[in-house]
């Protein structure tokens, strides 16, 4: 039940926002006019699928321990958008909270991730329009780790990790509009550097409600391939996202 209040507090306010929006002008893309525009969206992160494999060994262990499962904790994120003249940069930060389960114990953290990128417009419309992308994702990930009350000693002992990493970062997003308030928008990227390499992927529908604000909602994917002595980490996130975007 508690679950399920952030989703209908959620429903309930966009309910709210379609029902009061009045007739606007046609919406635009950010940056296609000489003047700069910037947008906050803070958003929602649902219930976000945590798979894949992780490595632990804390430097007072005799040997790591892997685990390997699902969470599905929800999170949050900020970004900060801003263009003109058909270039622009972004700056979006998350906070996705993991949890695993091994027979020798649980694995339980946080990961921060922040990426600031710069775009540049290859194809301006009328109503497609092509960026290319290019930036710096920076990782950090926060790891403790609990024994199993009936894990045998040489399994490990109870201990903590922490990793920072950046990886640069490469990729296309295109906008298309569906009518004079909607658009449908696909991101992706590759990259690597801190990481052997990792790539996001993303599609949603924005609809703009009135001139200064957008309800936008979609799927994302983060997938990671970070591997120390220390610290094998190759999760893949994904999950839906709903915000409020507010331009200025």
């Amino acid at each position: 039940m508690k679950q399920a209040l952030p989703h209908a507090a959620a429903g309930l306010l966009l309910s709210a926002l379609l029902l009061a929006a009045p007739l606007c002008t046609r919406a635009e893309a950010l940056g296609q006019t000489s003047r700069w525009q910037v947008e906050l969206t803070p958003y929602y992160l649902g219930n976000m699928n945590v798979s894949g494999s992780t490595r632990f060994k804390p430097p007072q262990a005799s040997g790591g321990t892997t685990y390997a499962g699902q969470s599905n904790q929800p999170g949050f994120g900020l970004r900060l958008e801003a263009g003109a003249d058909n270039s622009g940069w972004w700056l979006d930060a998350q906070r996705t909270r993991l949890s695993q389960d091994s027979d020798a114990g649980s694995l339980k953290g946080r990961q921060d991730t922040v990426q600031l990128a710069g775009a540049a417009r290859v194809v301006d419309g009328p109503d497609t329009f092509v960026d290319l992308i290019g930036g710096v994702r920076y990782v950090s990930v926060s790891l403790e780790q609990g024994l199993a009350q009936d894990a045998p000693k040489a399994a490990g002992v109870w201990g903590s990790q922490r990793a920072h990493w950046a990886d640069a970062v490469t990729g296309v997003r295109v906008q298309s509009r569906l009518s004079e308030r909607g658009w449908l928008t696909a991101y992706g990227d590759i990259g690597g550097g801190g990481s052997k390499r990792t790539w996001q992927g993303q599609v949603g529908m924005d609809f703009r409600v009135t001139q200064g604000v957008t309800v936008t909602v979609g799927y994302r994917v983060l997938v990671l391939d970070y591997n120390k002595p220390e610290l094998a980490y190759d999760p893949r996130i994904a999950g839906g996202y709903a915000g409020l975007a507010i331009r200025f």
